[in-house]
């Protein structure tokens, strides 16, 4: 007789999807190997549900996995109430069965870890964009020099500036202080922090203006570090 098809729970496919995706700091769709030549997400997770991952303990030193997998599935068990969102459909139906094996339903379930991330970012950028627009206020007068306990917002590459021959890269940082104040930074360092990180930042005050609602202060001739 032919052997039985494996199978996994909902919970053990996204709880291992967790571990991987968190490793590798990023998912991986079945469809786009010619991205990073990364193996796809769904298949190391197979790998690693079978014991034949030859960096499982890596994954399985991954903390939170267990709440994430359950919040993850709490997600997609709410994907009922989304009638006109067929993905979000789909994987409510898939969460509830008992066991799951190899195919289109458990790359759905693979891919739920990267679909709530996003969901979550999204929600954030809601919820802090709503707080800015309610308590930000100007901080600084023009030309003052200022120094913040930030947190970064917002990392982006803008359209470079042209002196002559030489083109200087610039750089949009957004940060928020612990009252929901926003500051803009227009940098053009070659050092930056990363989205999330805490910084001690030093600018002067170049000028304040509102945007999107959100009162905003620029800054100017910026040095930061790190900070907890």
């Amino acid at each position: 007789m032919p052997n039985a098809p494996t199978v996994y729970s909902p919970y053990a496919i996204v709880r291992a999807a967790v571990a991987v995706i968190t490793t590798r700091g990023k998912f991986q769709p079945v469809k786009r190997l010619w991205d990073t030549g990364q193996a796809p997400t769904a298949t190391e997770v197979t790998e690693y549900l079978n014991g034949r991952h030859p960096e499982a303990k890596r994954f399985d030193a991954v903390t939170g996995t267990d709440a994430t997998a359950t919040a993850v599935l709490k997600w997609c068990g709410a994907g009922s109430e989304y009638q006109n969102d067929v993905y979000r459909t789909a994987l409510a139906q898939v969460t509830k069965a008992r066991h799951v094996g190899r195919g289109q339903a458990f790359n759905l379930l693979v891919s739920a870890v990267n679909a709530w991330e996003r969901d979550q970012a999204r929600k954030g950028r809601k919820t802090a964009m709503e707080q800015a627009r309610e308590h930000s206020r100007p901080q600084g007068k023009t030309a003052e020099r200022i120094t913040r306990t930030l947190t970064v917002q917002a990392v982006i590459p803008v359209e470079p500036q042209n002196y002559g021959w030489r083109t200087q890269a610039r750089t949009l940082v957004r940060f928020v202080d612990d009252a929901h104040h926003v500051y803009i930074w227009a940098a053009t360092a070659a050092s930056l922090p990363t989205v999330g990180q805490r910084v001690w930042l030093t600018g002067t005050v170049k000028g304040h203006r509102k945007k999107l609602g959100i009162n905003q202060t620029t800054l100017t001739r910026c040095t930061w570090k790190p900070t907890s």
